[in-house]
């Protein structure tokens, strides 16, 4: 696609496709991109929906088409190098240690009065990043916070968070770097003044549920110069719902709709195929590794009827981590095949937490602090790949005192499994005293202070002695992704600040982190298996059995709306004072659209759909199940609820 200068004609007439899941607005959109498959531009909310159009493309015949799908983020770019602007761009990891070396600069200026220090507080940067990317979806910019919040009234916190936001633009600007919402807002500028994407003749716009005002009016500077313009929304005419569903669920997406009239001559077709309704089973557990236990049986019961080569079985959940660690334990101990289908953050991996059980033993030089080391889930994770007992046993011998508690007989009981159960194996023992001493003198020859450069390759040479070869591909994968994510920070890092100044290896350490829960790494190339994934990450994907885990309250639906760094009244003064904030809304609203994802994750089930709930949850507190769960509970008898299972009694016999 290339651009060129025209004065862009009358906007013609746009068509919107509305439907439930699965009643074919995709196919529809695929339909009318073969017809014109050289002149169209379909856009899909992450690169994931292009992996999914491409395949179903490949199914039609069509996989030499790739160009014309693209994201918001990879049209604006490409826009902007059509128009000779090549410039980095600055990704959420970047963002936040950017956001943290502003706050550390500050905080060593004695700045820093009303909000929290750099030290310890992803949290706090994680929120300050939103909060700046909401600012910069709305198009504001500093003069105009400033002028908002001098209307709103005096408030130190504010006077900060104002100074923070005009170093961080600063920073933006010195470097000549975008950030993914700049990036947007420069494109929508170069179309407005009259440039036009060749091959764009036909826009199609799907997946998307919601829009941000800069994205409305790149859209509609982009169908100007289309001869066909295609949106399609996930609605649903209520009395005909396939499943129960409330119609506060839908507000965000009826919004949508209004603004996409406001701006387009809309034409609005209802698709009424019913999607397919798969039979539900309920499961009620005591607590979630209980909940992992049934689902890696049920799992097993599936995976061994199955085709193979066909499968299509998933698991999900609100909240993965919760589950992660039990879950891959039970389907590894059932010899069950699985993938991370999910985008996770690099600081979750088990290489990551081994490297940072590491870090943490050096740091304090305590045994107790080098057993976490050898109970690192990397090391667990090799000894679950080869059959062998896990590394809780490690944690058994030594129970909650550390080494006070190591007597004579747990010494003989850990020396035997070591040596006998795990031949050769790098923690294989002949003296346990002295292999402590051994891992202390060796943590303890860390360089006091030296560049972040330096930290990186002592790191490695350290972890080198210790890194355990695994045969699984997804150990490998996350140990690779780890050291490029590390490398991929101390080159930014070097670039960004130029010469680099010596510091400790904790300052490193929190330095490198945030870097890290940003830093996405995915395990599903090439690979086959159960599939795990985030339930937000679930749309457009069908499987012929599902099961989603803790349909708990406060789990899904995950807890109530948080306001960021101003609290609701707040945030209502400042949208009075003129900043156009979104209205993060009360309870309510938060948990429809936490109905509106409950209902997509249900549709993606194409013939068995497990839900499950737990009792108890890990702290051995009293845990409900969601509104979702107890209506799918209470429902009457009928073709899609088969049975129940658990100790919960339904109100109604299904």
């Amino acid at each position: 696609m290339s651009s060129t200068l025209k004065s862009p004609p009358k906007p013609l007439q746009a068509a919107l496709l509305l439907g439930p899941p699965k009643s074919g607005k995709t196919r529809r959109v695929l339909e009318q991109l073969e017809q014109s498959i050289h002149n169209s531009l379909l856009l899909v909310p992450s690169h994931r929906d292009i992996a999914s159009v491409k395949s179903a493309l490949a199914a039609r015949g069509l996989a030499f088409f790739s160009d014309g799908i693209v994201t918001f983020d990879g049209l604006s770019r490409k826009i902007l190098e059509d128009h000779g602007i090549y410039t980095p761009v600055l990704d959420d990891a970047r963002r936040l240690w950017l956001l943290r070396s502003i706050l550390a600069e500050m905080e060593a200026q004695k700045k820093l009065r009303f909000l929290p220090g750099v030290r310890g507080n992803y949290g706090f940067l994680k929120t300050l990043s939103d909060f700046f990317k909401e600012l910069k979806h709305a198009e504001i910019f500093y003069q105009k916070l400033e002028e908002g919040l001098r209307r709103k009234g005096p408030d130190p916190k504010d006077a900060e968070i104002l100074e923070i936001y005009a170093r961080y633009q600063k920073g933006l600007l010195a470097h000549n770097t975008f950030d993914r919402e700049g990036l947007l807002w420069q494109a929508k500028n170069i179309l407005e003044r009259g440039a036009t994407c060749e091959g764009a003749q036909h826009l199609l716009v799907d997946g998307f549920d919601s829009f941000t005002p800069t994205q409305l009016a790149f859209l509609q500077s982009l169908a100007r110069t289309a001869q066909a313009v295609t949106f399609t929304l996930t609605l649903e005419n209520y009395g005909d719902s396939s499943f129960h569903c409330n119609p506060g669920m839908f507000t965000h997406v009826e919004q949508t709709r209004r603004q996409l009239a406001e701006r387009f001559a809309i034409k609005e077709e209802w698709l009424q195929t019913a999607p397919p309704k798969p039979r539900i089973l309920l499961q009620e557990a005591t607590d979630i590794f209980a909940e992992t236990r049934w689902c890696a049986r049920e799992a097993k019961k599936i995976w061994s009827q199955e085709t193979p080569g066909h499968e299509r079985i998933a698991i999900c959940a609100r909240n993965l981590g919760l589950y992660e660690k039990s879950l891959i334990r039970e389907l590894q101990r059932h010899r069950l095949p699985w993938k991370f289908s999910t985008s996770r953050a690099i600081a979750q991996t088990s290489a990551c937490l081994f490297a940072s059980s590491f870090v943490q033993a050096h740091l304090s030089g305590e045994l107790h602090d080098v057993l976490a080391f050898l109970r690192s889930p990397w090391i667990d994770a090799t000894l679950r790949q080869r059959g062998l007992p896990d590394g809780e046993w490690i944690s058994r011998a030594f129970g909650e005192g550390g080494i006070a508690e190591l007597t004579g007989y747990w010494q003989t009981r850990l020396r035997w499994a070591l040596k006998e159960r795990i031949p050769r194996h790098p923690l294989a023992l002949e003296s346990l005293p002295e292999k402590f001493d051994e891992i202390t003198r060796e943590l303890n020859q860390w360089p006091a202070m030296q560049t972040a450069e330096a930290h990186r390759k002592t790191l490695s040479e350290r972890l080198a002695a210790w890194e355990i070869s695994a045969d699984t591909p997804v150990l490998v994968k996350e140990w690779e992704a780890f050291w490029r994510a590390v490398q991929s920070y101390t080159v930014f890092r070097r670039n960004w600040s130029g010469p680099q100044q010596a510091m400790s290896l904790e300052e490193f350490w929190d330095d490198l982190s945030p870097y890290l829960r940003e830093t996405k790494i995915r395990n599903d190339e090439g690979e086959s298996g159960i599939e795990i994934l985030q339930a937000h990450e679930l749309r457009g994907i069908s499987f012929s059995t599902l099961f989603v885990l803790g349909v708990n309250e406060n789990v899904f639906p995950s807890p109530g709306p948080s306001h960021g760094l101003h609290s609701a009244q707040e945030r209502r003064r400042m949208i009075e004072a003129g900043l156009e904030l979104q209205d993060k809304g009360d309870a309510e609203s938060h948990r429809a659209r936490e109905a509106f994802l409950f209902y997509r994750v249900m549709h993606c089930a194409q013939e068995t759909l497990f839900l499950s709930a737990h009792k108890n949850n890990p702290l051995h507190k009293e845990c409900l199940p969601s509104s979702f769960f107890r209506e799918m509970r209470n429902a009457s008898p009928g073709p899609s609820i088969v049975a129940f299972q658990g100790a919960w009694k339904p109100a109604k016999p299904v």
